[in-house]
């Protein structure tokens, strides 16, 4: 009950106060030394998310279409599940909020009191590392340690294939650490820690590039520069905050994402509480679609992932992107009419 109550605090200061940063998408290109950042169709470096085979887990909802779904996995089933048991516990130096993921027979997980930790199969700690907290200026909670879910992927480094984990520190900065000693390879800020910035979202890895949304700027996870950014509103715009994962369809090389409230701001902010669809390579625009102001309610936030999937309709099979709004609401869009606006709604809260 006292994680619930503090859960709330934390949505209540942060949607009070994420509007008063710049809100983008960021495109982070994983790069070898050497090969310039910029050079998205030039140059492609190796790096290869773990799949979700029997066992693994590697990323938010276990892979970049956000099913939350591992076919290969069978040993956990129908018939099994009344038999499971506890095996282990571990105790963290504070409330755990991220996603624990699997790659490699461990597991990676983050805790409220900043750390990122990594632990084996049967429950003996491997290694931590301090990736900081943000203290909110308005003191309505204790500082806010790692609540970003890791994503486990292979990268190029100096000609070796190295299993790194990406996730959002608690300091505002994006780290990428070594995945079997958790040493920083990198860490880069992704907004000053008086603007409030906080990484609430998980990366995603997908051909040599990772994602994030963010409430700020971000950059690349290999060398700490900038990529692309997508802009959800206006310049001296401040609403519609990114707070879910992005979603990859690889069939069309496209991202999609989900948006928060809009902010007080003469210019129309089209792409605030909102489904919105990029083209992956460079983040260029490709649709969006908002809910009108007849479906909102005070504080109609998209907070959920997108996720892939597909379904018949009218006697032909349709491939939909789906995700529910804080209205109670589930929307399904066919990934390729994004604007025209959902094909249904399902009122399930």
């Amino acid at each position: 009950m006292e994680g619930y109550k503090n859960m709330q605090m934390l949505k209540k200061y942060w949607q009070g106060t994420r509007m008063w940063v710049e809100v983008g998408l960021l495109l982070l290109l994983l790069v070898a030394s050497g090969i310039s950042t910029f050079a998205l169709t030039a140059h492609q470096v190796k790096a290869k998310q773990f799949d979700a085979t029997a066992g693994n887990w590697p990323t938010y909802m276990a892979n970049r279409e956000h099913s939350g779904f591992n076919e290969t996995e069978t040993i956990i089933n129908a018939t099994s599940v009344p038999n499971l048991k506890v095996h282990w516990t571990f105790k963290g130096g504070g409330m755990i909020f991220s996603q624990p993921v699997i790659a490699n027979r461990m597991v990676y997980w983050g805790s409220w009191d900043g750390y990122e930790h990594a632990t084996n199969l049967n429950g003996g700690s491997i290694w931590q590392q301090n990736l900081g907290q943000t203290t909110a200026n308005c003191g309505t909670t204790a500082p806010y340690g790692v609540i970003s879910t890791a994503a486990v992927a292979s990268v190029l480094i100096n000609g070796t294939m190295t299993p790194l984990v990406f996730v959002g520190g608690g300091d505002d900065h994006l780290y990428a650490l070594n995945a079997s000693s958790g040493a920083i390879i990198w860490r880069t800020s992704l907004g000053a820690p008086s603007s409030n910035t906080f990484i609430w979202d998980s990366p995603v890895v997908y051909n040599g590039s990772v994602y994030i949304g963010t409430a700020s700027i971000g950059d690349c996870p290999s060398t700490g520069s900038i990529q692309n950014t997508f802009n959800v509103v206006p310049g001296g715009c401040i609403g519609g905050g990114i707070w879910s994962s992005p979603t990859i369809d690889q069939v069309n090389n496209s991202v999609y994402f989900t948006t928060g409230t809009a902010g007080r701001c003469p210019t129309s902010e089209k792409n605030a509480i909102a489904m919105v669809k990029l083209n992956a390579s460079n983040l260029s625009f490709i649709s969006s679609w908002h809910i009108p102001k007849s479906e909102r309610v005070l504080d109609s936030d998209f907070g959920a992932t997108p996720t892939l999937f597909q379904a018949p309709i009218g006697g032909s099979t349709h491939q939909l992107v789906g995700a529910a709004n804080k209205n109670g609401v589930y929307y399904a869009f066919d990934r390729t009419d994004i604007g025209s606006g959902p094909l249904w709604r399902a009122q399930i809260a």
